[in-house]
């Protein structure tokens, strides 16, 4: 089994909402990813026109494309949980 987690944020949130959780995985042997989804969207104004834009199946692209680029460099699939939406797009991995 791969040692490696992919961790997948919730809607309105990013990648840093891992880090307490990622330093226990990281003590127990895992190696950790926490990719922030479309971090170039990201702001503390008023989100972007083209936020509204994205549908989960872009979310679930990205992350797949994240788990792929993973599964190139271990040789295999990373192990995937997410938070809230996060939840809703490791299920469709």
């Amino acid at each position: 089994m791969s040692k490696t987690l992919l961790m997948i944020h919730g809607v309105g949130c990013g990648g840093e909402v891992w880090d307490r959780m990622k330093r226990d995985f990281a003590m127990a042997g895992w190696t950790c990813e926490t990719p922030t989804l479309f971090p170039e969207l990201r702001t503390n104004e008023n989100p972007p026109e083209a936020l509204a834009d994205l549908t989960l199946s872009d979310y679930v692209e990205a992350a797949a494309k994240k788990a792929e680029t993973i599964a190139q460099h271990d040789g295999e699939k990373p192990v995937v949980i997410g938070h809230s939406m996060g939840g809703m797009i490791a299920q469709r991995l």
